[in-house]
Formats: structure tokens, C-alpha cells, sequence
């Protein structure tokens, strides 16, 4: 029985087993920048009897249109302060035209943009699951990184191997 199931019976699995938690965020992040989606990383803590313990989150952490949508909020919400803050410090009338409507939502819009590709890429290659890594865990059995795919097992294998993955299999 495979003690990874897989989601579809098309798809098989390459796995690398890891001995240090250096490798094991080294391969998750390498497999996100090679396009593997994180829907298809499993990350297992293995006990001593070769089974597996528990799986470690892959949430897409590392996703750059999650951090592109921070930035774009977070962009936008620098606009509109700078536009409150214009609006104040400015006094009477309006010389900097951006206290109108179509002046607000250029600013705004602007910030949004700038924003956009900044919190893209702050947000590649960063796996948080590691820190839920314990030395035990690696005593103890290791960590398997699993790779369900059915088109990037070529890549899952090189960038597990690359990783420093002890074995690699599938």
C-alpha cells in the first residue's frame, strides 16, 4: 500500500527524504519557484518505524498572487493616508489637485499599483511550515517531501535532489 495516497490515479509521486530542516524548506521553496503548485507538496514528519507521524502545512505562503494582492492593499491604504494628509497639510484650496474625487482615486490607484509588485515579491520563496520542524523529528524517522504530479516529476525529482535529499524516489 502506498503510505502517500494519491489524489488521482494518474499522477504519481517523487519523494525525497530529508534528514535536516535546511533541506526540507531549501526543497519546498525550490519546488514553489519551479512552479509546482503547493497543492501538490505534502511535507510528512516520519517516526521511527518508517510510517508517517504528520504532515507539516504547505500552505501557499510563498504564493506571489497572494503578495501582490497585500501590496495593492496595503499600497492603496498608503495612498489614501498620503491624500489625508495632503488634504490637511495643504490649508485652503486645492493647488496639488488631488483632493478631488478623480484626484483621490489617481493616488489611490497609483499606491495600489506600486504596491502590487512589491508584495509579489516579498512573498516568493518563504515556507513557514519549517519552523514546525522539531530536531526530534529528524532523529527520530526524517521528513519526506511528496510530489503529486503528473507533468513536473523531472523537476520535483532535480530540485529534490538538488535540495540534499538523502533518497529520492518515484
Amino acid at each position: 500500500m502506498d503510505p502517500y495516497p494519491r489524489s488521482r490515479p494518474d499522477r504519481h509521486h517523487v519523494v525525497g527524504y530529508f534528514d535536516d530542516a535546511d533541506g526540507v524548506a531549501r526543497a519546498v521553496e525550490e519546488l514553489g519557484a519551479a512552479s509546482v503548485p503547493a497543492d501538490e507538496i505534502d511535507v510528512y514528519v516520519i517516526d521511527g518505524h518508517g510510517e508517517r507521524d504528520r504532515r507539516v502545512s504547505v500552505e501557499r505562503r510563498f504564493g506571489t498572487t497572494r503578495g501582490a494582492v497585500l501590496g495593492a492593499v496595503g499600497g492603496a491604504a498608503l495612498g489614501l493616508a498620503a491624500v489625508v494628509v495632503a488634504f490637511f497639510a495643504q490649508g485652503p484650496g486645492d493647488p496639488l489637485g488631488i483632493t478631488s474625487l478623480s484626484g483621490i482615486v489617481r493616488v489611490v490607484g497609483a499606491s495600489a499599483a506600486m504596491g502590487i509588485p512589491i508584495g509579489a515579491v516579498l512573498a516568493m520563496g518563504r515556507w513557514r511550515g519549517r519552523t514546525t520542524l522539531q530536531t526530534s523529528d529528524f532523529a527520530n524517522g526524517g521528513v519526506a517531501v511528496v510530489v503529486e504530479t503528473d507533468q513536473l516529476s523531472d523537476v520535483a525529482r532535480r530540485v529534490l535532489e538538488d535540495a540534499g535529499a538523502t533518497r529520492v524516489t518515484g
